[in-house]
């Protein structure tokens, strides 16, 4: 009778053996299918990878073109810049006052006024001597009335005087051009 029990030791075994193959075989199928799927998934990414690229190396070059095309107006503007400095700048008399942007205009507003008003030799409206100084480019005034800005900045200095409204010359030239009895400070 313990015979019966262990009839064939190799029938289990084959049972077994049995289950792992189809399990096995199930297994690598599912296997299969998943590398299908990576290998389907991998040629779309592959595809939109080399669209990708292409379109990140139009894109380049079209950047490339534009940063030629403005360094070529950068040179434009230095060579102008460069012409423009060593020209004389004209007062609306006709006469060459001799300024140019590349001078030493001083720490601040009302030196930049005493130069220019010390070259031109004549009073200047507040709104003439803010022209005539952001045309030199010795001006940086951000403000949305940059002429009154600037007025703001030397209208009390004590080297210039106002011989009409809105208009400033040099005070250590105020007899010059100061019309009699028309004193206005």
């Amino acid at each position: 009778m313990a015979e019966d029990r262990f009839e064939s030791p190799d029938s289990g075994d084959d049972q077994f053996g049995d289950i792992l193959q189809a399990q096995l075989e199930e297994r690598t199928a599912r296997v299969g299918e998943i590398n299908a799927e990576i290998e389907e998934r991998r040629g779309q990414l592959d595809a939109r990878i080399a669209s990708l690229q292409s379109e990140f190396e139009a894109e380049i070059s079209a950047l490339a073109r534009h940063r030629m095309a403005l360094q070529g107006e950068i040179r434009t503007i230095r060579e102008l810049q460069k012409r423009m400095a060593g020209e004389i700048v004209e007062d609306y008399s006709g006469t060459a006052s001799g300024l140019s942007w590349d001078e030493d205009w001083g720490r601040n507003a009302a030196d930049k006024v005493v130069k220019l008003l010390q070259n031109v030799g004549r009073p200047l409206h507040y709104r003439e001597i803010y022209n005539r100084l952001e045309a030199l480019g010795v001006l940086n005034s951000r403000s949305a009335t940059p002429a009154e800005a600037l007025l703001r900045n030397f209208y009390k200095d004590k080297r210039l005087f106002r011989p009409r409204r809105g208009t400033y010359f040099l005070a250590s030239r105020r007899g010059e051009t100061e019309p009699a009895g028309d004193e206005e400070q």
